[in-house]
């Protein structure tokens, strides 16, 4: 009865929160669309190497598109623990407004799980990425540091384990930035960002998620304004 109760009770908190979110994005001029995909090996028990390959649309004062590259390494210290690095890869093409741009990122990160008795996943992920920003059109290169930190709720709505087949689970985070600029200027100077949605396990190969999110952004290094920006994200997981 309890579980039941917890997932009624997240399905509605996840509803209200979308419908919150989609009023505050009406609100604010900007949004943006992300699609992912993101093929996954099981290297061995220990070792694990994914690729996540996305486009991103922008639109608002300055419309952009971008395309991102990240491949990335995991190592499971044990069943909680799990050590993170990679490449981000990105370049930006904006169609005015702003110059375009191309974005190295190194990062190292470690990543926490807890999983309750009824299922319910606990997850904290902290990481610290180095970020080489190229400005395409005045070939000028800016180099920073930012710390990030995801705390994130994963709860399975129709079975008890979220690795069961043809699990859906609700799925809601909140992400805090802490940057280290050098002057560098770029459109979005994330704060925070909340996001809420859903996801399918359809079986051990395929795994489906929808999230929409808010996020409080700085657009430049001197603004000391925010603004609010709604993100819509579809992402397709394939594990080999």
């Amino acid at each position: 009865m309890t579980g039941r109760i917890g997932r009624t009770a997240s399905i509605v908190a996840a509803i209200l929160f979308l419908l919150a979110a989609g009023s505050v994005s009406r609100v604010h001029a900007s949004s943006q669309t992300i699609v992912d995909f993101n093929p996954t090996w099981q290297l061995n028990e220990k070792w694990a190497f994914d690729i996540e390959i996305g486009h991103r649309f922008g639109s608002g004062d300055s419309d952009y598109s971008e395309w991102a590259l990240t491949p990335n390494l995991e190592y499971a210290v044990n069943s909680r623990l799990t050590l993170t690095g990679g490449v981000s890869f990105s370049s930006t093409d904006y169609e005015t407004g702003s110059d375009d741009t191309s974005e190295v990122g190194p990062y190292v990160g470690l990543r926490y799980n807890y999983q309750t008795r009824g299922g319910a996943r606990y997850v904290n992920y902290f990481w610290i990425e180095k970020r080489i920003r190229t400005d395409l059109d005045t070939d000028v290169t800016d180099i920073s540091k930012r710390l990030r930190n995801r705390f994130q709720v994963l709860i399975p709505l129709n079975t008890h384990d979220l690795h069961e087949d043809n699990t859906w689970y609700a799925i809601t985070d909140l992400e805090l930035f802490f940057d280290s600029f050098t002057d560098v200027r770029e459109r979005n100077r994330s704060l925070q960002r909340l996001r809420a949605g859903i996801g399918w396990r359809k079986d051990r190969h395929w795994t489906y998620q929808f999230i929409y999110g808010i996020q409080r952004s700085h657009d430049d290094t001197e603004s000391s304004s925010a603004w609010t920006e709604g993100t819509m994200r579809l992402r397709a997981v394939y594990t080999f």
